[in-house]
């Protein structure tokens, strides 16, 4: 009974925030119609926009369509590549060799 409360009167003093609807379609828009239904929609790939309103538009997207610098690493013979999802911290207390790339590190 208490959440129908609060729930109605946030709606009705509007201190609920402002909801934003997607539009992949827009050509101004980051996003595009997912290829996998269950997704609906993701980044576009290499996108940019000088004047994002950080809500349909960002100020850029890399090649694989993910909100971070270009990241291109070479890779050596024999060494294997895990991608994962999960705090670095971890990772590491999983696997103490592996070798991190993330934002605050410098160009690699």
């Amino acid at each position: 009974m208490t959440l129908a409360l609060l729930e109605g009167s946030s709606r009705l003093l509007n201190l609920a925030p402002q909801v934003h609807q997607l539009r992949p379609g827009n050509i101004r828009s980051a996003y595009r119609v997912s290829d996998n239904p269950i997704l609906g929609y993701v980044f576009k790939d290499s996108y940019r926009d000088a004047q994002p309103d950080l809500h349909q538009s960002f100020s850029s997207t890399n090649a694989q369509g993910m909100r971070d610098v270009e990241r291109t690493v070479e890779k050596l013979p024999g060494v294997r590549r895990v991608e994962a999802l999960l705090p670095a911290t971890d990772l590491e207390s999983i696997i103490p060799e592996i070798r991190f790339f993330s934002k605050s590190e410098p160009d690699v």
